[in-house]
């Protein structure tokens, strides 16, 4: 009888949990849930802390400027340009003479000036990944450690997406595109840094999100190729990375299911955001080939970690 009554535990058990596994993927058919599960764009990380005080995160008085990029479509994007360390205390009296916090005229302050008047200044473009904002986790020391081969003239850019952080909107694979493209076009036409000073560093989602600007960015009629683009951590498409990403490592999305294909096809119809990255990058590479002899050319490096448990 006690065996009887522990098998039933253990059906009931195992009925329940694929009842509520069934539930969770039903909810992730639906648009909203869907794009909290890629994005995470909820999950701040930085609750009690003012994004418009980067002093906060260790840096130095004013060697961050806060400010916002409006996108065409009519967002706002929260920004922090860092200033290299070597350059700042080379300037350090006047820059710290100016008013703390968020700039409401970017162009009037010192950092933007020293970046764009200085024809050897360099510029790195980061793109950060899902969750949290741009002064969340291990982002504000890898600000610092861009500079670190140049101290007096590698400025980093960063930017928190629609719907990221202080950013206005909603994200979506279109909105991140055009995030990416706003920020891409302010530095080469306000700031006047050329492609060719520019580096595009990017991690998780980033990747996809970079991905996708320097295939636009080649595709125009007079294709802008950046030196180079570096990716952290990247994934070949969201379809791909959702049959083995678990939550949090430990949560499948959707690896039970992987087991069967065509329940898996259909289901990933239903993916909104495809962020297909290695279709992207192979027609990247492709335009970058047939151009002209003697063009800049492209340089990708890819980092990933053996251990990473979110994009194996």
């Amino acid at each position: 009888m006690a065996l009887v009554t522990a098998l039933q535990s253990i059906f009931y058990g195992l009925l329940a949990s694929t009842g509520l596994y069934a539930l969770f993927i039903g909810l992730l058919t639906i648009p909203v849930l869907q794009d909290q599960v890629i994005y995470l764009h909820g999950v701040t990380l930085t609750w009690f802390q003012d994004v418009n005080i980067p002093e906060q995160w260790g840096f130095l008085r004013n060697q961050v400027t806060p400010f916002f990029l409006t996108t065409p479509d009519g967002e706002s994007l929260h920004a922090w340009h860092i200033l290299p360390l070597e350059l700042y205390r080379q300037n350090q009296e006047a820059l710290s003479a100016e008013l703390r916090g968020l700039a409401l005229d970017v162009k009037e302050r010192l950092s933007f000036k020293l970046l764009r008047d200085d024809p050897s200044s360099l510029l790195v473009l980061y793109l950060h990944g899902a969750a949290g904002t741009l002064g969340s986790g291990w982002r504000p020391p890898s600000y610092r450690a861009m500079s670190v081969s140049a101290p007096h003239r590698i400025h980093t850019l960063a930017i928190d997406y629609r719907g990221f952080g202080s950013s206005s909107g909603y994200p979506s694979e279109k909105g991140l595109l055009t995030d990416a493209i706003t920020l891409a076009e302010w530095v080469m036409k306000e700031a006047k840094i050329p492609p060719s000073r520019i580096v595009i560093f990017a991690q998780s989602i980033g990747t996809a999100v970079s991905l996708s600007l320097i295939h636009h960015m080649a595709t125009q009629p007079e294709p802008a190729l950046f030196s180079g683009v570096v990716l952290v951590a990247p994934f070949a498409d969201v379809e791909s990375l959702t049959v083995t990403y678990r939550i949090a490592g430990t949560v499948p999305l959707l690896d039970p299911i992987a087991k069967f294909p065509r329940l898996l096809t259909w289901l990933n119809k239903l993916i909104i955001a495809k962020w297909p990255s290695k279709t992207k990058l192979a027609d990247f590479i492709r335009r970058c080939e047939d151009m002209d002899q003697g063009s800049p050319g492209y340089d990708v490096t890819i980092i990933h970690a053996e251990d990473d448990y979110d994009i194996p």
